[in-house]
């Protein structure tokens, strides 16, 4: 899905999805815009938000084109990179997210995001938790995605809130999903 944007920039999405059991990482697509004539106006990768897709688990690669992008552009994706990951890599922790709230605005045009990202006692401590809210229009088109990050650190065992806003780049939002990375 793409998007332009009111200074003739555009916002592309590929949904991307992990049916298998182990996480993926580092997933990249090319995207290349073109007329409708076939004609290359531009090309650019588009990555995850986050490092990781865990499994059973969607995510939009996202990519900007800059200005000056016509409105009648058409984008053709080619997929890049995927890395299954080894089970219990230690580079990634077993973070969950937990009492998540989604606040739709009345004109279905953004979203306030909050909620709790938990990590098991037996885990090790977190120095870099990233949270993604991924935005959805009522046809399952991705209209939106944002990411909040914290440095602040998690303690084994211990909660760290987030709050963060999500917009629609497309239709009114009707539902949010949310991922979660975290790092040693």
């Amino acid at each position: 899905e793409c998007y332009p944007t009111a200074d003739q920039g555009m916002w592309c999405f590929v949904l991307v999805r992990n049916d298998f059991p182990e996480f993926m990482e580092n997933l990249s697509a090319q995207v290349t815009l073109v007329d409708a004539s076939n004609t290359v106006l531009a090309s650019h990768t588009a990555l995850l938000q986050l490092n990781i897709l865990p499994p059973n688990t969607a995510l939009p690669l996202t990519v900007f084109f800059p200005p000056e992008v016509p409105v009648d552009a058409k984008p053709q994706v080619q997929g890049l990179t995927a890395i299954r990951l080894l089970p219990n890599d230690e580079r990634y922790l077993p973070a969950t997210i937990n009492n998540t709230l989604v606040q739709v605005n009345a004109d279905g045009r953004s979203a306030r995001l909050n909620g709790q990202v938990l990590l098991p006692a037996d885990a090790r401590a977190a120095a870099q938790v990233w949270v993604t809210g991924t935005a959805y229009d009522n046809t399952g088109r991705v209209v939106g995605v944002r990411r909040w990050e914290s440095n602040t650190g998690l303690s084994p065992g211990g909660s760290l809130p987030f709050e963060f806003r999500v917009s629609s780049l497309g239709g009114r939002i009707e539902r949010v999903e949310f991922a979660v990375e975290a790092r040693p």
